[in-house]
């Protein structure tokens, strides 16, 4: 065996190059089939399974916003704790007048 590292033929010469979404025709082939499957899912998908991805998505939002602030930015959420209680509160009491009525 060689101890020379192979090269894969793909250098990056600009820093451009370097920040660009995607770097080879196979990044760009699955991000295209990616963005045309997301921009159908609401003409095929059920109203469940719209609303689940709509809650996912939301997640997703949050949990990226939360790894940017306390991940790159080293800052402690205080926010973020705020808005889950509140939500966490407001479903609770949801919760309890819908219990109330129909028990």
């Amino acid at each position: 065996m060689s101890s020379q590292p192979r090269a894969s033929g793909h250098f990056r010469t600009a820093y451009a190059q370097d920040l660009a979404l995607v770097q080879t025709r196979l990044q760009r082939a699955a991000l295209t089939a990616f963005v045309i499957g997301l921009a159908g899912f609401p003409f095929f998908a059920s109203a469940f399974q719209l609303d689940l991805a709509c809650q996912v998505f939301l997640a997703s939002i949050g949990s990226l916003s939360l790894m940017l602030l306390t991940g790159y930015a080293g800052q402690i959420s205080l926010g973020h704790a705020g808005l889950l209680a509140a939500g966490a509160y407001t479903v609770e009491s949801w919760s309890r007048r819908r219990m109330r009525r129909s028990g």
